[in-house]
């Protein structure tokens, strides 16, 4: 159902120039919270090894 709305509003709002711009403020929004959710997890199973011994 929650989909099923999302699709309902983007279509709505894909049809007028302000919505288009919303749409992509809102994508890049929620690509960087998903960025950065994955950045823990990435970082903890990478181990930095000194430069030089």
């Amino acid at each position: 159902m929650k989909n099923l709305l999302k699709l309902l509003v983007a279509r709505r709002l894909s049809a007028t120039p302000i919505g288009m711009i919303a749409l992509g403020v809102g994508w890049l929004i929620a690509r960087r919270r998903k960025q950065r959710r994955a950045e823990p997890q990435t970082s903890r199973s990478r181990r930095r090894m000194p430069a030089h011994r």
